[in-house]
């Protein structure tokens, strides 16, 4: 993974979280919304000012998970990690 592909990925699916923080996510390779996926994904995370916090490429998901349920999964780990 290199620094363009983080910097290039359109995100599919954009997730307001109750603190006010923002994730869009990509399934990698592609993904249809509402669909279930396992493998890796991207994704940025925002502060309510709309102002990155970080951005990766190394959610794996090994049970399928729609867009919703890997972006509310996302948000969990940053609340406990502190991010």
């Amino acid at each position: 993974m290199s620094y363009t592909d983080l910097r290039d990925f359109e995100a599919e699916y954009s997730y307001a979280a109750p603190d006010g923080r923002t994730i869009q996510l990509e399934k990698l390779g592609g993904g249809t919304i509402g669909q279930s996926y396992t493998g890796t994904w991207r994704y940025i995370l925002l502060d309510a000012e709309g102002v990155e916090v970080t951005r990766g490429q190394d959610y794996e998901t090994h049970v399928p998970h729609t867009h919703e349920e890997a972006a509310k999964d996302l948000a969990d780990f940053f609340d406990q990690e502190g991010v």
